[in-house]
């Protein structure tokens, strides 16, 4: 298992100091709004238990806020599984979906795929096949088939692939392709907290005041997590925005499930 380990420039200097005026700018939907506004997380990357996982769990079970889960199949076995049981994998906080098979590039060049168009409609259908057999096999009815691809991204034939094998979603991001639209559900992320490339934590911040913005601007925001980047001042940042969530009642944290007819 290969995972990026480098904090991103933001959470490397101090918080701001008007973090919460911030979040309630770019977030609070507004007085003249009616109807609560959707809000999910999904943390990526998930399989094995580590100090990191287990502290976001923690979080997310203090705060009573849903998370979807993509779990890497092939990084999830008994042994990670039953590490799991602390955490009450049943609870109908968690959302535990598919993320790939074994998160590894496949195109030969470009960016970087697991489903990309460089491999064949078998293969495609046979690793998300098997992960998703392998999924359900361990998790039982904690399996939720909705499906995450590494780098979200993945190719025209494997949106046809999930909904021939009875997937009920996919989750990319807003400008991801090709669209989905007429072949599968798409349910995106649309605000990245941890694979930020500014080097700079001043761009870095505002960039990511103008991504919370324009989510909400959209009617549903879907915030990416990926807890292996999360340093202390992430996990402070984390928790602020949770409490934030849990106290806006014109905010409605939810899963796929809720997502989904």
């Amino acid at each position: 298992m290969s995972v990026q380990r480098r904090s991103a420039a933001i959470w490397n200097r101090t918080l701001p100091a008007d973090l919460e005026q911030r979040l309630t700018e770019s977030l609070y939907p507004g007085e003249d709004r009616q109807a609560p506004m959707e809000i999910f997380f999904r943390a990526d990357d998930i399989g094995i238990m580590d100090d990191n996982l287990g502290q976001l769990l923690r979080l997310f079970r203090h705060h009573r806020i849903p998370l979807c889960l993509a779990v890497v199949p092939a990084w999830m076995n008994e042994r990670a599984w039953r590490q799991m049981a602390g955490y009450t994998p049943d609870d109908p906080l968690w959302c535990w979906h598919q993320h790939g098979w074994a998160h590894r590039n496949h195109q030969k060049s470009g960016r970087k795929s697991e489903f990309g168009s460089h491999r064949s409609r078998e293969e495609i259908r046979d690793d998300l096949a098997r992960g998703s057999n392998h999924l359900q096999t361990l998790l039982g009815s904690c399996f939720f088939p909705v499906f995450t691809p590494p780098w979200n991204r993945c190719s025209e034939q494997t949106l046809q692939v999930l909904s021939e094998l009875d997937f009920t979603a996919v989750s990319r991001t807003p400008t991801a392709r090709p669209e989905a639209k007429g072949i599968i559900t798409d349910l995106p992320v649309n605000v990245d907290l941890h694979t930020r490339r500014e080097q700079d934590p001043a761009e870095g911040w505002d960039n990511l005041w103008q991504e919370l913005s324009m989510a909400a601007a959209s009617g549903r925001i879907g915030i990416m997590i990926h807890h292996q980047l999360i340093n202390g001042r992430g996990f402070r940042f984390l928790d602020i925005l949770l409490s934030f969530c849990r106290h806006q009642h014109l905010l409605r944290p939810c899963t796929y499930r809720e997502l989904l007819p």
